[in-house]
């Protein structure tokens, strides 16, 4: 049987058996991709989404307490809500017909982590700095 039209991968399946996943299986953490520092700076680079990421320091808040709070409606809150979310830096719990953010530390863990490189070089090259000045003060 002939079959034309169709491209190679589909052509070298059909006929085969194929694996599938169940789609009702819980999603385990261990699937679950850390962000990447520059998504999290990306979301970071909004300035509502950092007065949003301010606010939800001081603990768990639904959506409509932040829009209160805050000078952009509260559709736009739920859309940066869902970029710092994307981004790993909040995570969601359902309390009732409410929905509570709340800071995901292990979002923020990304981002000190892309710094604390920067820190580690600085520090390095100034003791490199302090250490050849001194020697040259001792010649």
């Amino acid at each position: 049987m002939a079959v034309t039209g169709l491209s190679p991968f589909v052509r070298s399946t059909i006929g085969k058996r194929r694996r599938t996943v169940d789609i009702g299986l819980p999603l385990a953490e261990t699937y679950r991709v850390p962000a990447s520092a520059a998504t999290v700076l990306d979301a970071l680079g909004d300035g509502n989404r950092r007065l949003i990421l301010e606010r939800l320091v001081t603990g768990p808040v639904p959506v409509g307490v932040l829009a209160d709070q805050l000078p952009i409606s509260r559709p736009a809150v739920s859309q940066h809500l869902r970029v710092l979310k994307e981004a790993g830096l909040v995570v969601v719990s359902v309390v009732g017909t409410r929905r509570l953010y709340r800071v995901n530390p292990a979002g923020l863990t990304v981002v000190r982590e892309y710094f604390d490189r920067f820190w580690a070089t600085t520090m390095d090259n100034f003791a490199a700095l302090a250490e050849a000045e001194a020697t040259k003060g001792d010649s």
